[in-house]
């Protein structure tokens, strides 16, 4: 869950700019997961293309049901992350961009 990974409760503030930034840093590590699950996917489906012996394929096969299921799921946050990453409307932008630069004064 996205307010797991952020270390965070349920009840964050989307429109902080902090938490956006945290948010996409977290979509960048989901993405690299996933290239990283993909090659191992690769790897099995190789191996698996050569396994002759029933045993070994049927590990194979675990192995690969496995990554499978950890590749669904990684999807599966990625969209939940991406539903959670705010569009601003650009009346929102400007006023929170005032807000920032009164702040700073």
């Amino acid at each position: 869950m996205v307010s797991d990974r952020l270390g965070l409760g349920h009840n964050l503030d989307l429109s902080d700019t902090m938490v956006q930034q945290k948010l996409d840093e977290i979509k960048e590590q989901i993405k690299r997961e996933i290239r990283k699950e993909l090659k191992i996917k690769e790897g099995v489906e190789n191996l698996r293309k050569v396994t002759t012996e029933k045993k070994r394929l049927a590990y194979v096969d675990n192995m690969l049901k496995k990554s499978n299921k950890k590749l669904e799921e990684l999807h599966q946050e990625l969209q939940e992350l991406n539903a959670h990453i705010v569009v601003k409307d650009p009346e929102d932008l400007l006023l929170g961009m005032s807000k920032a630069l009164v702040n700073k004064l």
